[in-house]
């Protein structure tokens, strides 16, 4: 989970270079780091949830 992590959060950083670097970007390009972002939140929140107190037995 962690593996994948870091492969979106790379992947976003290179969409972001590229973005940075056109003179004109496409919408495609914005949608795409935006799917990224969503899901690179989505992971996050899922680590948060199963790393938050595993012992507890109401999680």
């Amino acid at each position: 989970m962690q593996e994948k992590l870091r492969i979106l959060k790379l992947k976003k950083a290179r969409l972001w270079s590229d973005i940075e670097s056109l003179a004109e970007v496409n919408d495609s390009m914005f949608l795409t780091f935006g799917k990224t972002e969503a899901e690179i939140m989505k992971l996050e929140k899922y680590i948060i949830r199963d790393t938050i107190n595993p012992l507890d037995e109401n999680n």
